[in-house]
């Protein structure tokens, strides 16, 4: 069963500085929560969130390679990386008004958008 993804926050309070060590997922090993994704990576671990059967995990991985040659993690390419990864993140947290579901949950849009599994 996939775990509620309620330690997400709202980065558009935060100052820009801390956003990247915003954590994206997390587990329970030991008695203690730990990280396997921050916003400032180039992958995302959504595996705890999404139930899938017969997978290794769901990931959203950024560093692709764009129609240009460049990386899309490439600092020249950084605005359209913060845009992306805002969108998903947002669209990740709020519940979508028609279903009352967060975005990730069965979200077909996700398997169009890069997520790798």
């Amino acid at each position: 069963m996939p775990k509620h993804a309620g330690h997400l926050v709202d980065i558009s309070t935060l100052p820009i500085q801390t956003i990247n060590e915003v954590v994206i997922s997390q587990i329970e090993e030991g008695g203690h929560q730990a990280i396997l994704s921050r916003y400032g990576d180039s992958r995302w671990d959504l595996s705890p969130y999404i139930a899938t059967l017969n997978t290794r995990g769901i990931a959203i991985i950024f560093d692709i390679e764009l129609g240009n040659g460049s990386l899309l993690t490439h600092q020249c390419n950084y605005r359209l990386l913060e845009a992306a990864k805002r969108f998903l993140y947002m669209r990740w947290r709020v519940k979508a008004p028609h279903s009352c579901k967060s975005a990730c949950n069965n979200d077909p849009l996700w398997g169009v958008i890069g997520v790798q599994n």
